[in-house]
């Protein structure tokens, strides 16, 4: 099981800032993603994959919504773009989502 922790980005600046910091109080460790394949290029950007604890991962990008579901539960979600956005490349979305998740590169 992923434990109870559920992360959520604000819409400005100033609540991003507070909303990092609650995050990180709440997740006691970050989730290892070590396999990861993208399934879809763009409207939407999205990737499957597991943990090492052998949990499944899907991340989905679309109308500037960024979203990581662990075995179906939603754990992260930020608002990246507008509602006309929906490509997003491997390696920015690991830059997006790397001070809370892992990667096995």
């Amino acid at each position: 099981m992923v434990g109870k922790f559920f992360l959520t980005m604000g819409l400005t600046a100033d609540i991003i800032g507070v909303m990092e910091v609650i995050e990180m109080q709440e997740v006691m460790t970050n989730p290892k993603i070590v396999e990861l394949q993208m399934t879809c290029g763009a409207c939407p950007s999205q990737w499957q994959g597991k943990t090492d604890s052998g949990n499944h991962v899907f991340i989905h990008y679309r109308w500037g919504f960024l979203t990581v579901d662990i075995d179906g539960q939603r754990i992260y979600q930020k608002t990246i773009g507008d509602e006309m956005s929906g490509v997003l490349g491997t390696l920015e979305m690991k830059q997006l989502i790397g001070t809370v998740f892992e990667f096995d590169d």
